[in-house]
């Protein structure tokens, strides 16, 4: 940036591909817009024989220097490029100057294809929030799935491009794509986490339910082991899964045991006598007019959809904050995690429906929700998903 006031003739070529937005801080945007405004209009000159003369005793490069520092600031406090800017601008484009004085100009692209990327990455970062949000979204659980099939094109779509648009730069300052335009993503609400007290509760009940209740082991091919987030809780479902995929008999010792044979070592947690007395003393909550199953389930799918969407973001951010990856590998995780979030909500948000007109679907009652309430309602879910021991 300090190099401009030396060189402003540059930023004709910066503006290219690189975008005021690419700048983390916003006084460095509103600059960056500035030099490139005031560029335009032949408001700015460039610095006779550069930076090397500014130390010398002709003082007609200084002149030029400070002239267009004070053109900047003349900009920025009239808001001619953008919002009017008060404060300490001349602590701030002092700070600049000072940079454009030792800084080569030949140093000018090698220092925009870093800003690029950085802003590559930050945008990773922001674009998985958005796709946390998506998912979440009332809309979503509630079955439109609309909203978060445009976050997640809108995040592969700009990183693309963005990574894209870096490599041009990278292979030289010419012929390379403009700056990528913002993709407007659609304002959302999300849905309150249900509190790890009630949920940890549902899940125990719900294995305790397929236990006890033989009519309702399809919930088995309704809800993966992934969809638990007690390690314990998804130990236990993935066994009755397996006995029942076998069709072995089903209690709550089968499944002790069952949950202990090595499978996977190391990869499953033991079931203790503690965690299996706890099972087992669960609350069986199908059956006459007390039926929970509804409730619970809806619970467990919130709590799974919170979780996987969180565990995504996080994953994307790791990957923009990790610099042994490639700008190109940081597009890619980006990639796997929004195609994961939507398996992971087409499957979830599909166990709706009920086999009586008129009770309310799953989805609904998802979206609608922010506490268990009790209900007489039956899911009578379609589709399934594979088993897994």
């Amino acid at each position: 940036m300090g190099a401009l006031f030396v060189r402003p003739d540059h930023a004709a070529v910066l503006e290219r591909w690189l975008d005021p937005n690419a700048f983390a801080r916003p006084i460095h945007q509103a600059v960056f817009a500035a030099i490139v405004g005031l560029q335009r209009e032949g408001g700015l000159r460039v610095v006779p024989a550069g930076r090397a003369e500014l130390s010398g005793p002709d003082p007609t490069a200084w002149r030029a220097f400070t002239d267009n520092v004070m053109a900047v600031q003349h900009a920025l406090r009239a808001g001619r490029f953008g919002t009017a800017l008060t404060g300490n601008l001349t602590g701030e484009l002092r700070g600049l100057a000072a940079a454009g004085m030792t800084t080569s100009e030949a140093h000018v692209h090698a220092y925009g294809s870093i800003v690029l990327e950085l802003a590559l990455r930050r945008e990773a970062r922001f674009q998985g929030l958005q796709m946390r949000l998506a998912a979440t979204a009332e809309q979503t659980v509630g079955g439109d799935h609309a909203p978060l099939h445009v976050v997640v094109a809108a995040m592969d779509q700009r990183l693309t491009r963005l990574a894209a648009q870096l490599a041009a730069v990278r292979a030289g300052p010419h012929a390379v794509p403009p700056p990528v335009a913002t993709v407007p993503i659609p304002r959302l609400a999300a849905l309150n986490p249900p509190p790890r007290t009630v949920v940890h509760a549902a899940e125990r009940d719900l294995v305790h339910t397929v236990i006890a209740d033989p009519q309702r082991r399809d919930l088995l091919d309704r809800l993966a082991p992934e969809d638990f987030g007690d390690p314990l809780h998804a130990t236990a479902w993935r066994a009755v899964g397996a006995l029942a995929e076998r069709g072995g008999v089903v209690t709550a010792v089968t499944v002790w045991w069952e949950a202990g044979s090595p499978v996977a070592p190391g990869a499953q947690p033991r079931i203790g006598a503690e965690e299996f007395a706890a099972l087992d003393a669960g609350s069986r909550v199908t059956g006459g007019a007390g039926d929970r199953t509804a409730d619970l389930v809806a619970v467990v799918v919130r709590a799974a959809l919170i979780r996987t969407a969180r565990q995504a973001a996080d994953a994307i951010a790791t990957a923009a904050g990790d610099r042994r990856l490639a700008p190109g590998q940081v597009v890619d995780a980006a990639q796997r995690a929004g195609q994961d979030v939507l398996r992971h909500v087409e499957r979830l948000t599909g166990i709706r429906g009920t086999t009586q007109p008129g009770i309310p679907s799953l989805s609904n009652r998802l979206a609608g929700e922010r506490e268990v309430v009790p209900s007489t309602t039956r899911p009578a879910v379609p589709g399934g998903h594979p088993r897994t021991r």
